[in-house]
């Protein structure tokens, strides 16, 4: 974690190049979004479980698909309540 004190005699370039730095991770989450999106849009499926499995190391295969009645409610009763629709 970064720690700025507005009294110190570099606190002007340090909040710059904090701003400037999140403005560049910003710019990237964006380019990243944009790449996933147009690839799930060409490969359907394929590429939602080529995702899955990157991101969440889990493999849908035929049954990975699916969730049990259990999985799901467990899942469910974890969400705070003004999370659930």
């Amino acid at each position: 974690m970064i720690r700025l004190t507005t009294t110190s005699p570099t606190f002007a370039a340090d909040f710059t190049a904090l701003v400037n730095a999140r403005r560049e991770a910003d710019a990237d989450v964006a380019r990243d979004v944009t790449a996933i999106i147009a690839r799930v849009r060409d490969e359907g499926d394929a590429a939602v479980r080529a995702y899955t499995q990157s991101f969440d190391r889990h493999d849908l295969d035929a049954t990975g698909w699916q969730i049990d009645r259990e999985e799901w409610r467990a899942a469910y009763d974890g969400l705070a309540p003004d999370l659930r629709a």
